[in-house]
């Protein structure tokens, strides 16, 4: 079943003109006509991205896999069922890719799953590069182009990169407020159950800013002004 959605929802895509399978397969532009196959199509590829970015991760701890996956899964699927029941409103909202969606819940559940008052920071430089921007979507785009187990196949074979510009902080901010308008319920959202008055996404994440840590904070404590994050 799954696998005629994604066809049928890519053919409907296709004959609107907004598929770009030739260069980029995460990034289909929501069309006028048909929004019920673009929904379908984006929670599928946001499916089989969170599934590759999570399992086996070993920035996730293994007893968390699940709890991060299907909070990331939920959240997206709450902002495309408002997607749905509001296809007028939103219709020039920038919505990005599926990719980014997957990455920047990813940053978010994964710091929120370490403990009861997490923030967008980190232990040391080193962890704070394995969870930034580049290092976590150079781990998905190597699971999305990669060998497959025999047998297996890949329905997503690109996927467009994230770098911090200004148009893919613009989709990041869209991403972060239509998460907040579809308000999902935290109650069924596991990483988020103890943390219900934390921002939907931080603000570190959503400017794309590699998050804190705490070589950062001695520097700032010295008699030298720091910035208190770095870009990308």
């Amino acid at each position: 079943m799954i696998d005629y959605l994604w066809w049928a929802s890519r053919k409907k895509m296709k004959k609107a003109g907004v598929l770009y399978a030739n260069e980029f397969e995460d990034r289909v532009t929501m069309p006028k006509k048909y929004p019920i196959a673009w929904t379908t199509l984006r929670q599928l590829q946001c499916r089989e991205l969170s599934l590759l970015l999570v399992i086996g991760n070993p920035l996730v701890p293994a007893d968390k896999q699940k709890d991060v996956q299907s909070s990331i899964m939920y959240e997206i699927e709450c902002i495309i069922d408002f997607i749905l029941g509001h296809t007028k409103a939103v219709q020039n909202i920038p919505m990005g890719t599926s990719a980014l969606w997957v990455v920047l819940l990813f940053q978010h559940h994964v710091t929120l799953s370490k403990g009861k008052d997490s923030k967008w920071d980190a232990e040391n430089a080193k962890d704070a590069k394995a969870i930034g921007l580049d290092d976590v979507c150079e781990y998905l785009y190597t699971k999305v182009t990669g060998a497959t187990s025999e047998g297996g196949w890949r329905k997503l074979s690109t996927m467009e990169p994230i770098e911090p510009s200004s148009e893919r902080k613009k989709e990041a901010l869209a991403m972060r407020l239509l998460l907040s308008k579809a308000e999902p319920n935290m109650e069924f959202c596991p990483t988020r159950k103890r943390r219900k008055y934390g921002p939907w996404l931080f603000k570190g994440i959503e400017d794309m800013e590699m998050p804190l840590h705490v070589e950062d904070h001695a520097v700032g404590d010295s008699s030298v002004a720091a910035p208190s994050s770095c870009s990308i």
